[in-house]
């Protein structure tokens, strides 16, 4: 078996299963286990998070998780530094590293080189930030004007509400004088005198995509969150409510901790602004489903694309997989069996006799070129003047796609049906007749 600078990564939708996969491939292949989950490396939350239960390990070691208390925040550029120094030890020890976890931002700054805004970090020296910059930077409405300003290609690239994203692509051009837009065309179409730049993997990778019909997933994420409500949950919550108020600085729901589904949508529950926690939980069900839809989009269309714009450069540089899990009943012949012959073909330097994906799916793992990933035309905002936020601002989709797919979606159309309601509604009384009431008090004024 060939050990050498080969990583594992078992990526995939929340609830299909990538942990029970990365245990038993660790089993089988004398591997450990690295967490790629962003909210999973925090402290305790073992219900809100997700994280594995201890007896299911099977005594397989798990890294980075749960070591990070609630009051710091833990950054990609910590996750990336920390993974690599654990990824060295356990090839040191002769075993297999593998990286189980569904946050697509952790597994790019890791599997890939020269894809994220991160890459910069150890290229030059950062500018100390100002005073005024840097309360620039604790404003995300600043955030937005002034990214606007001074990059507005990468100021449209991003949702407006991503606040994190764009907060970074300011701090990128604060501390490293250069437009974030600008490294990202780099990275596309890097000069011949800088090809350091080009995308590339960082280890000889096998990529697992752990996968499931969402037809079939919708209904069984409603579940899990109903079990994790049965599980203690609530006393989670009300735990990260306790330190939410005894905070003495303001706290960012979209940094940190506190981005974990499960806690914002509760919050006016927890505040007296709601009675019971129902619309508490039919949000959460409602965040994560459109939350495993996302990370869909992201590994079809931005992984696996870049991917196969590394193998069309590079030879024995790894390969994704896709393993079916849409049927649970047969995840042992599906998922774990394919799983593990796929993996050992991998470590023996021979994937070319093995399928890496099921009948019916193998377009899944097409991916696209460059040219197509990387299109500014696909950054154009469209607003929704109909459809509106619960700060009360219009509802914005960045790209033709996702412009489709709000147009398209229930949420849209119920709002659409209510305001025409409503018109009807107000057209029907401006055309009613005064009331007889009425009338005969304007005739017995009359007389």
């Amino acid at each position: 078996m060939n050990m050498a600078r080969n990583l594992i990564a078992v990526i995939g939708t929340t609830g299909v299963g990538k942990s029970q996969l990365g245990v038993e491939l660790a089993k089988a292949l004398n591997g450990e286990i690295i967490n790629g989950d962003s909210m999973q490396v925090y402290a305790g939350l073992d219900n809100i998070t997700n994280k594995h239960p201890i007896p299911e390990r099977q005594g397989i070691p798990h890294h980075l998780l749960g070591h990070v208390p609630w009051k710091d925040e833990y950054t990609v550029n910590q996750f990336q530094k920390e993974a690599i120094d654990l990824i060295d030890s356990i090839h040191d020890r002769g075993k297999v590293p593998i990286i189980v976890g569904g946050t697509h931002y952790y597994a790019q700054s890791l599997l890939f080189k020269n894809t994220t805004l991160s890459s910069l970090d150890n290229k030059a020296p950062d500018v100390p930030l100002s005073s005024e910059q840097l309360a620039i930077l604790d404003d995300p409405a600043r955030v937005l004007d002034t990214l606007k300003q001074v990059d507005p290609i990468i100021a449209q690239k991003f949702h407006p509400n991503d606040t994190r994203r764009l907060r970074r692509a300011l701090e990128i051009f604060y501390t490293k004088q250069q437009r974030a837009s600008d490294i990202y065309a780099e990275q596309q179409n890097p000069s011949e005198q800088d090809n350091n730049m080009l995308t590339s993997l960082r280890y000889r990778t096998l990529i697992f995509w752990v996968y499931c019909d969402q037809l079939v997933l919708d209904p069984r994420l409603d579940v899990r969150v109903d079990q994790m409500l049965a599980n203690g949950l609530y006393d989670e919550v009300n735990d990260m409510y306790r330190a939410y108020k005894a905070s003495t600085t303001p706290v960012d729901l979209e940094r940190g901790v506190w981005q974990v589904i499960g806690f914002k949508q509760f919050l006016p529950w927890l505040q007296g602004e709601e009675s019971t926690p129902d619309d508490g939980i039919n949000s959460m069900k409602q965040a994560t489903r459109k939350y495993a839809r996302r990370q869909t989009k992201w590994i079809s269309k931005k992984l696996v694309s870049m991917l196969r714009d590394i193998q069309a450069r590079e030879e024995d540089c790894g390969d994704i997989a896709l393993l079916d899990a849409t049927d649970l009943s047969q995840w042992h012949q599906n998922v774990y069996d394919k799983g593990l012959a796929i993996a050992k073909s991998f470590l023996d330097g021979n994937l070319s006799h093995v399928s890496l994906a099921p009948p019916g799916l193998e377009e899944k793992l097409a991916g696209r070129t460059a040219e197509q990933s990387f299109n500014r035309d696909k950054w154009k905002h469209y607003v929704c003047e109909t459809c509106v936020s619960s700060d009360g601002s219009p509802h914005v989709s960045v790209g033709q796609e996702a412009w489709e797919t709000h147009i398209k979606s229930r949420k849209h159309k119920a709002t659409l049906r209510r305001i025409k309601k409503q018109k009807e509604y107000q057209d029907w009384k401006k055309s009613k007749p005064e009331t007889d009431e009425n009338t005969t008090t304007t005739t017995n004024e009359i007389d």
